[in-house]
């Protein structure tokens, strides 16, 4: 009668064992995907706002895709000095996605799209030191770069109006 309790004690043990390691492993699991998820979410909002392509004429609102709250796109809101204003309301940006990438604030998967129009390409947003964006472009393994800026006070300004102010 020993043996039998032995064997039912050793099969309790095991079972919690194993409950225990599962648990365990889904709290592992769900602590690395909001390690994971949560810095990518935050530094969103360090590039939200309004940026003037390198042109210095198109001001471009970043924020959080309409159709996916996880991703960052880019719309023209704005371009000063331009008489036709066709490419206001063009997404330049579509649907980057945060990246943690040894310190630096990047989104990637997205793609990069021309004010002249065309299919758009891959590429890379980085935020760089000086607060400046690295929008950087490739195609056929070729890629270029762009450094995007805030704009000065009175073009933010005119951006605003232009839109009424929304957002």
């Amino acid at each position: 009668m020993t043996n039998h309790n032995n064997t039912h004690d050793t099969v309790r043990k095991s079972f919690g064992a194993r409950a225990t390691a599962a648990t365990f492993a889904a709290v592992v699991g769900l602590t690395a995907a909001t390690l994971i998820a949560g810095p990518a979410t935050a530094q969103d909002d360090d590039i939200k706002g309004l940026w003037v392509a390198n042109d210095g004429k198109t001001v471009v609102e970043v924020d959080r895709c309409e159709d996916k709250k996880g991703r960052i796109c880019g719309t023209v809101v704005f371009q000063d000095g331009v008489a036709s204003t066709g490419a206001v309301g063009t997404e330049l940006l579509i649907n980057f996605k945060g990246a943690k990438v040894q310190g630096q604030k990047r989104w990637e998967s997205g793609k990069i799209a021309s004010l002249e129009g065309g299919k758009a390409l891959k590429g890379n947003i980085v935020l760089l030191e000086n607060g400046g964006l690295k929008v950087t472009s490739c195609k056929r393994g070729r890629c270029s770069n762009q450094t995007w800026n805030r704009p000065p006070a009175a073009l933010a300004e005119k951006a605003t109006a232009t839109r009424g102010g929304s957002r």
